[in-house]
């Protein structure tokens, strides 16, 4: 199984002028408590 996960942004948390990969890896970091797939039947 392949997962996408999304990048999404907000108008509450904007894309920084620079990109946002001048950051540390933790700022630059997403983690997931948990994600739900399903099988289509």
């Amino acid at each position: 199984m392949y997962l996408r996960m999304i990048v999404e942004t907000y108008d509450w948390n904007p894309v920084p002028v620079d990109g946002g990969m001048t950051g540390t890896e933790k700022d630059r970091t997403t983690y997931y408590d948990w994600v739900r797939t399903w099988e289509l039947r």
